[in-house]
């Protein structure tokens, strides 16, 4: 009983830590549990390790965790982790300790979006996915098929400040109907480089092609993000900067 009770205000102290939200979002799932908001990773058992409190620097175990156990984690402090609640296990080889994806981290409010590197190549993939031509340090739609070049391109930089540049040579014509596919090849892939502001920026390079010069040699902020639109005569180049970068 007193294990039961144990393990009931664990819960209870790691739930008043970490409310839940309550708007209604989708859950993040890693390593086969939903990912909460303040977790840091997971501990998994694999030999009997005791959890305890710290009282002042001596160790106070509570009870034995057995092996094949998981519990999240929330914090790390020098060689402990920490359940939550004041509840703490040794890092040590007793157990195997392990850290999601900073990308999955930012979903649940771990740590802000600025914290996420850019991964271009999980980039090129879901660029793949949307009918892009991967063309090593780049993306390329080509709206006539198999002739080159490929004059719609996507440029996933390495240098600083940006993290891509989109280089767009044509849209809508009526002249020319093959240019008709890239308005929304344009459309799915901002989402993949663009976190947030892909629908607003979708516009903006929509008018400028219908005409309208107020973004042009303009820069903007979509979170923590700048957008910056270049004309360079013939083509259209937007270059999205990392994030907190010029």
């Amino acid at each position: 009983m007193r294990r039961v009770l144990l393990g009931v205000a664990m819960a209870l102290m790691i739930m008043a830590m970490y409310p839940e939200s309550g708007s209604a979002q989708t859950k993040v799932m890693w390593k086969g549990s939903e990912l909460k908001r303040g977790q840091i990773g997971l501990v998994t058992i694999l030999e009997s390790t005791p959890l305890f409190m710290l009282e002042g620097t001596k160790q106070k175990v509570l009870r034995i965790l057995k092996k094949g156990e998981t519990y999240r984690i929330y914090t790390y402090k020098k060689a402990l982790l920490g359940l939550g609640g004041g509840y703490y296990v040794s890092r040590d080889k007793k157990i195997k300790y392990e850290t999601p994806s900073k990308d999955k981290m930012a979903l649940v409010g771990t740590i802000p979006a600025s914290q996420v590197d850019f991964n271009k190549k999980a980039a090129r993939e879901q660029l793949a996915k949307l009918g892009w031509k991967d063309l090593g340090g780049a993306a390329g739609f080509n709206p006539y098929g198999n002739y080159t070049p490929h004059p719609i391109k996507i440029f996933l930089l390495e240098s600083d400040p940006f993290d891509a540049e989109i280089i767009i040579d044509g849209w809508y014509n009526e002249e020319v109907p093959e240019y008709n596919k890239v308005p929304p090849m344009i459309k799915s892939a901002l989402p993949v480089i663009l976190k947030t502001g892909a629908g607003t920026v979708y516009t903006m390079i929509d008018e400028s092609f219908k005409g309208s010069t107020a973004y042009l040699g303009k820069t903007f902020t979509f979170g923590d993000r700048k957008v910056k639109f270049v004309d360079t005569g013939s083509k259209l180049s937007i270059l999205i900067g990392k994030p907190g970068s010029f």
